[in-house]
């Protein structure tokens, strides 16, 4: 083999080794998850919620995660992962001949998920989900949804299926995305993968769903999100140097 031919393949090399060495489980805050899951990114969470029924309510969620990418033990000993988030109602929509609110829409979304090393959360008290090391911040990002002929545009679409809204017997669900814009874990998560269905079209970095029943005096639920998370930052700084390496090589032997 020539020396250039040499050169040549131990960049390549460092390159891969990088990307090789990054795409292993990846660790912030005592939060481990592993970026080369057939699911990732995608976290599960229990969901505490209070009543709302009028355009300019604040939609108060908070919660836990139980799972990350289908795994439980995804905490260091002695942490869990919490979250705290709000909306505001925005349009409330009756569709059908019944009195009642079939859609809730939802602008103005804030979510904070922090990791917290001293376990305390209480789904009776929102201030456990808010204590801890920020994990990650997001914003609601803006999506369209056709409802009974007409678009609406919206960070939260909720969907009552049963029930009547803000009685303390409601059911239904929701859907929205989410825009990474800070936390310890930002460079993982800023990814920019998910697309919306405005016009024209641009990206989020978070689809999130969520099913919810009232239950006289609190509105408890399940929701799920779901991202790309990249490796290590440092991959992409890597493999950037070993192709500029080559680059360099190549107009070195030219010269």
């Amino acid at each position: 083999m020539f020396k250039g031919q040499k050169t040549i393949g131990a960049l390549a090399g460092m390159a891969l080794m990088g990307m090789s060495a990054s795409a292993s489980a990846v660790t912030v805050l005592g939060i481990t998850w592993d970026p080369d899951s057939l699911v990732d990114f995608s976290a599960q969470q229990s969901v505490y919620e209070n009543f709302v029924s009028s355009v300019g309510d604040t939609l108060t969620f908070y919660g836990i995660v139980n799972q990350i990418n289908g795994v439980s033990n995804f905490t260091s000993p002695g942490r869990e992962l919490t979250f705290f988030g709000q909306y505001t109602v925005s349009q409330v929509l009756d569709v059908d001949a019944d009195p009642y609110p079939d859609y809730v829409l939802f602008n103005n979304g804030t979510l904070s998920i922090y990791s917290d090393d001293s376990p305390d959360f209480n789904f009776m008290n929102p201030a456990t989900a808010q204590d801890g090391d920020l994990f990650l911040s997001l914003s609601g990002h803006d999506n369209t949804i056709n409802i009974a002929g007409t678009n609406y545009v919206a960070e939260l679409f909720g969907n009552i299926v049963s029930g009547e809204l803000g009685t303390g017997n409601a059911g239904g669900s929701g859907a929205g995305l989410w825009d990474v814009i800070g936390g310890a874990a930002m460079a993982y998560f800023d990814t920019n993968t998910i697309a919306d269905s405005n016009t024209p079209g641009g990206f989020a970095d978070f689809r999130y769903s969520t099913s919810f029943q009232e239950n006289n005096v609190i509105v408890t639920g399940t929701a799920e999100m779901f991202g790309d998370s990249i490796p290590e930052p440092t991959t992409t700084a890597l493999l950037g140097a070993g192709l500029l390496g080559l680059g360099v090589f190549r107009r070195r032997k030219r010269l």
